[in-house]
């Protein structure tokens, strides 16, 4: 019976592998891993796209309420289908105002205009911030 492999961080790294990878021994079973790196408690950098929450608190209007200007009526059209595109609404919305929005509107998102993608609600973070959360 052959030794289960043993690798270190260095040799996965070298070898290409990615986080969580388990070398399998000459048997076909998972060879026993090795200690596990240190944890780092150096905080987490920020992110780095726009800030939904900091949105929805510099917004007043309801939504569905006109606020910007789109020019093509066919947007309601595709705007379902690119819609369906995100798994969450708070993702469709990071990705409007990563494109520009609520000013521009280069992936139909926002075909009324209120300056919410996807029918996203930002009433839900106002309550958070008037409960003092």
């Amino acid at each position: 019976m052959q030794a289960p492999m043993q690798w270190t961080m260095d040799d996965q790294e070298e070898r290409g592998a990615t986080a969580g990878f388990v070398p399998i021994d000459g048997n076909g079973f998972a060879a026993e891993p090795t200690a596990a790196p240190p944890r780092s408690t150096a905080a987490a950098p920020a992110a780095s796209g726009p800030n939904i929450v900091e949105y929805a608190l510099s917004t007043t209007h309801r939504v569905g309420t006109p606020r910007y200007r789109r020019s093509n009526p066919l947007r309601w059209q595709t705007w379902e289908r690119n819609c369906a595109r995100f798994p969450t609404q708070d993702a469709a919305q990071e990705a409007f105002l990563a494109a520009g929005g609520p000013e521009r509107d280069r992936n139909n998102l926002d075909p009324d205009g209120d300056g919410f993608a996807c029918w996203w609600d930002p009433e839900p973070f106002r309550r958070a911030m008037r409960a003092g959360g």
